[in-house]
């Protein structure tokens, strides 16, 4: 092979490598290119999401509140104190338990009690064998009296002494009434169906007339108690509807009407009590704090469903939607919640519209497709 042929040999040969290396990398740019146009393909495509239901923010005229704290009451209590002296000898009820009109509910040991009966029994016999005595002398003076073997001052003294024996008898019977009604009184009944609200009682202790023992609630009825603001009280009336946020129920609020409220406010706190009868209590007790949301006035706010706000961390956002459709999350400044609906201080305007909707497959940036 001469010179020439061996120079073409090699041109021919550096340029089959230099293919060999280059059709790989063609292939490799290749798919690269194909797979970058299929991830902005696919990532465009994700940028849409169907099925998102949108409303219009409009600003809504609202009730002005003033929140006035209290505590639920029974409508009907009454506290059983006893008539009589003596050591508790049993209490068969707890508080929280349910009793009716006229179960015993506290008994007091009755030994004194049964013997000053006994003792009244016996003055009482006594006065009256005493008066038979008595009428007998007296028949037998009035007897003897017309036949003038007995004096005028003689007749007169057996009537005064039949008369006061008479007297006596009557007093002895007093006697054995009161004493047996002090038994009666050893029991204290419950004066209403009701609850035990308060035992101030127990057993083996002395009870003592005036002294309370126990409290009893009738579940019946129930009405909040609060104090209003003396600024705030002409505006009230008997009958008004007033809703009360009992705290132990979180936001549920239970609709009462005024019953009661003091004419004149209390010069030293400046405020007068008003009684709210509340309506349905169920899960509602007596002792129970809360606060009655009295109407004040009226005013415009901007308010959307609860649902539609997203919580991120510290910061409260909606996905706001703007005219080609497209989503972006903004930041809102929220205030009082009312129901199912919240207020937004900032961050929207009437006329906008809001996603209310798939809020958890939302992202920033996404279009909403028809």
């Amino acid at each position: 092979m001469g010179s020439l042929d061996k120079k073409r040999y090699k041109e021919v040969n550096m340029k089959i490598t230099r293919l060999l290396l280059i059709f790989p990398l063609c292939i490799l740019l290749f798919f690269t290119g194909c797979g970058k146009a299929e991830e902005s393909s696919r990532t465009k495509a994700d940028k849409k999401i169907q099925g998102v239901e949108t409303e219009e923010v409009i600003s809504r005229e609202i009730d002005v509140t003033l929140s006035a704290a209290g505590t639920v009451r029974a409508l009907t209590s009454s506290t059983l104190s006893s008539k009589v002296m003596g050591n508790i000898k049993t209490i068969p009820v707890k508080e929280g338990d349910r009793v009716e009109q006229g179960q015993v509910l506290i008994e007091i040991e009755s030994q004194d009690i049964e013997a000053r009966i006994r003792q009244a029994e016996g003055a009482l016999e006594s006065a009256k064998a005493s008066l038979l005595n008595a009428e007998a002398h007296y028949n037998r003076i009035s007897g003897l009296f017309p036949k003038g073997a007995s004096s005028r001052a003689q007749l007169d003294a057996a009537t005064m002494q039949r008369d006061s024996t008479k007297g006596m008898v009557r007093q002895a019977e007093g006697s054995v009434t009161e004493a047996r009604a002090m038994k009666q009184y050893a029991k204290i009944t419950s004066p209403v169906s009701g609850v035990v609200a308060r035992k101030m009682a127990e057993v083996g202790e002395q009870a003592a007339p005036g002294r309370p023992l126990m409290e009893i609630e009738d579940t019946r009825g129930l009405q909040f108690e609060t104090f209003v603001p003396e600024s705030i009280l002409p505006e009230r009336k008997i009958g008004e509807s007033v809703f009360v946020r009992i705290d132990a129920m979180g936001d549920a609020q239970v609709k009462g009407q005024i019953a009661e409220m003091e004419a004149s406010a209390d010069p030293g706190s400046h405020s007068a009590k008003v009684k709210i009868r509340l309506g349905e209590t169920k899960g509602v007790i007596s002792g129970m704090y809360g606060k009655a949301m009295f109407i004040i006035g009226k005013r415009s706010a901007t308010l959307v469903p609860q649902h539609a706000v997203i919580h991120l961390g510290q910061l409260t956002a909606v996905y706001a939607v703007d005219q080609d459709r497209v989503l972006h999350l903004r930041l809102v400044q929220t205030g009082k919640s009312m129901g199912r609906h919240v207020e937004v201080i900032s961050g929207l305007k009437d006329g906008e519209r809001i996603a209310v909707s798939k809020l958890n497959q939302i992202e920033d940036g996404m279009e909403i497709s028809e």
